[in-house]
């Protein structure tokens, strides 16, 4: 009987210490994803994405401007990726999110790219900022 509650025991430890660890690995996550949006000229590292495949990431970008940013709209300049962002006011130090879509099809793999896409503003200072997107292309896995 004994044994029986120290089993449980151990694995109710184990079960907690792998949840703990699996949100701290999430929150660490998070954190990576933010980029500080503190001049017209940004990178992006958006990693390695398989060949022949749409690939989507959310980033999301913190205002350190000197100023409230009106974003207006976001244009790429490949047919290969593609930017959304909702039009919005964001407030000095807030926080917005991008969604990337990255289409490798047709691209050879091993090949390092980098694409331009622009986030199109309201503000005279910021009206166009700059954000280059860099990419690798592998082999698919099977």
């Amino acid at each position: 009987m004994k044994k029986g509650i120290y089993f449980l025991i151990f694995i109710l430890v184990v079960t907690g210490s792998a949840y703990a660890l699996a949100l701290k690995d999430k929150a660490n996550s998070a954190k990576e994803e933010i980029i500080n949006l503190n001049s017209t000229n940004l990178k992006y590292d958006f990693g390695d994405v398989e060949k022949d495949r749409i690939t989507k990431k959310v980033i999301n970008l913190r205002n350190k401007l000197d100023e409230d940013l009106e974003i207006k709209s976001a244009e790429s300049g490949c047919e290969c990726i593609d930017i959304n962002i909702k039009p919005q006011k964001v407030k000095r130090g807030g926080v917005f999110e991008a969604e990337i879509t990255f289409d490798s099809s047709g691209l050879s793999q091993n090949q390092y790219l980098e694409e331009v896409v622009y986030l199109l503003t309201g503000n005279m200072e910021y009206e166009l900022i700059r954000l280059v997107v860099l990419v690798k292309i592998e082999n698919p896995t099977r």
